[in-house]
């Protein structure tokens, strides 16, 4: 549920609320019980201040519990059940420091969690347009990422791997530039680079030579780049590019190894080619080419396309086809212990109707 009230040009507010719930029952010689509950609920308040300033602020709240009670004598939680709730708060003001020329970008996000107490998350932005086709921008942000229920509560073969209810948020620090420049009407491009540095990642940390523990004992960094290119050949045809790069050099100490995914789940290249195309007026076709980089963990790189087929008879309806993952009949994305499933060609029909 949702509810939104805009009170006058300079100020709105609204409200928003979820519960999802979520039940899996496998009966058999490995029985298990997988039950999790979300209750959320958020608020947010904008208004100006002045000329100059733009605020956003809010509050919102978190109630997460589960069950794990699986019993096939490989992985087991302990405790089987558990709960948390989060209360955060966050405000953000954007300053027009010169109208259309240069803003800037503050904001923090204070959280209380149950599993690593208080935590908070600043970020810094500034945006300089020097003329009216171009924009630059640079951020500065910390984020963090609190422990999974796995990481706390997992018991893989009877100790061989534990998790740690005495785990603190990984930290990261972010550091991002970034340029969008329209050379002609038909022509722009986007390009952003990054550097993040991580603190305290959750590794298995080995305390004997059969048992090992999820502690915080990683550091790292990641950098990279992004960038999409995108040329309206004209009105009715439109054509896009994209290709990012990105390097991890992350370390668990001399002895320790990643708790869940850590460096080689992700490729090191990415792009793809899109093309957006109005057939007639009431006939559009979209096509999209994209390639994904080996894997460090043995998973090969794959080129895929998908395709859309959309016909709009009338106002408001509109029928389409779409085809994804097509030129192989099924490719491998992901890895991990537990098993990997191939992404199969398919192909689907949709009707939909605005009214």
């Amino acid at each position: 549920a949702r509810w939104t009230r805009k009170i006058d040009d300079d100020r709105d507010w609204s409200v928003q609320m979820y519960y999802d719930g979520f039940k899996r029952q496998a009966t058999g010689h490995a029985s298990r019980l997988i039950v999790v509950n979300t209750f959320d609920l958020d608020t947010q308040y904008h208004f100006k201040m002045g000329e100059r300033h733009d605020v956003v602020c809010g509050l919102g709240y978190r109630n997460y519990a589960s069950t794990m009670d699986v019993t096939n004598g490989v992985i087991d939680f302990d405790p089987t059940r558990d709960a948390f709730s989060t209360i955060s708060w966050f405000v953000q003001d954007t300053v027009a420091l010169s109208p259309d020329r240069l803003y800037l970008t503050g904001g923090i996000k204070l959280e209380e969690n149950n599993f690593t107490g208080f935590e908070f998350q600043p970020s810094v932005r500034l945006l300089v347009t020097p003329d009216d086709r171009t924009s630059i921008w640079g951020a500065i942000s910390r984020a963090v990422r609190t422990p999974s229920i796995s990481e706390r509560d997992i018991d893989i073969f009877g100790g061989f791997v534990r998790g740690n209810q005495n785990l603190v948020a990984e930290d990261l620090m972010a550091y991002e530039l970034g340029i969008r420049r329209q050379p002609t009407d038909k022509l722009y491009w986007d390009l952003a680079v990054f550097y993040n540095h991580y603190n305290k990642l959750i590794g298995s940390y080995p305390v004997t030579e059969f048992e090992s523990v999820a502690a915080n004992i990683g550091t790292g960094d990641s950098y990279g780049y992004e960038l999409v290119v995108t040329y309206e050949v004209n009105p009715d045809w439109r054509l896009s590019t994209g290709y990012s790069f990105l390097v991890e050099n992350v370390a668990y100490g001399p002895v320790g190894t990643a708790f869940n995914a850590g460096p080689g789940y992700n490729p090191r290249n990415q792009c793809y080619l899109h093309s957006a195309w109005n057939l007639s007026k009431t006939t559009q076709l979209d096509m999209i080419w994209r390639y994904v980089d080996s894997l460090a963990v043995g998973v090969p790189h794959y080129l895929v396309m998908d395709v859309r087929l959309a016909w709009e008879p009338r106002r408001g309806l509109e029928f389409a086809v779409v085809g994804q993952n097509l030129l192989e009949k099924h490719h491998l994305e992901f890895f991990d212990f537990s098993g990997s499933t191939e992404v199969p060609a398919g192909v689907y029909g949709m009707v939909t109707w605005r009214h």
